[in-house]
């Protein structure tokens, strides 16, 4: 599954590549909008990916979360040159239990790999993807909590006062 803006940041391009040339018992459903979704559905239909795509435009919280608790992998597919560190979609993802797949390294990418909740590729690369995508539905189920808890308020700010204490 993929949530969230339709627009220059991201590149759907290689999820729906991979779903038409490695990966083709897969399906992808995407809830969100934005200027490049005509781009995204055109590309679908090139692809002749029919119903292994789904797009399900802005929903509500209720509509998501029922869509999010059916799905085994949330992707973050930003573009190769992203300045975007931790992405709200990944906590979102976290929070429905779901492992992801990602092409953003850093903070982000390493954080998955430590808790086993997660693999990354190389964005624009469809074969990366693929195997990104074969690797995280192999991953023990359990990461996706684990990795959320680092994102609780009171891990964060007893951590922050251990820091500021220290200096």
């Amino acid at each position: 599954v993929y949530i969230g803006n339709l627009g220059n940041g991201y590149d759907l391009l290689t999820p729906l590549t991979a779903l038409a040339e490695f990966a083709k018992d897969a399906t992808l459903d995407i809830a969100g909008g934005g200027p490049l979704e005509d781009k995204w559905r055109q590309q679908a239909d090139r692809l002749k990916l029919g119903a292994r795509v789904r797009f399900h435009g802005y929903l509500s919280n209720d509509a998501l979360g029922q869509l999010l608790a059916q799905c085994s992998v949330g992707i973050v597919p930003m573009i190769d040159d992203s300045y975007v560190g931790i992405p709200y979609k990944l906590t979102d993802y976290l929070m429905a239990n779901l492992k992801v797949v990602s092409s953003l390294g850093g903070e982000c990418g390493e954080l998955l790999e430590r808790h086993s909740a997660g693999a990354l590729y190389r964005a624009g690369e469809a074969e990366s993807f693929a195997a990104a995508l074969r690797k995280c539905i192999a991953l023990p189920d359990g990461g996706p909590a684990q990795l959320l808890k680092e994102f609780d308020a009171k891990h964060i700010y007893d951590d922050y006062v251990r820091r500021a204490v220290a200096l």
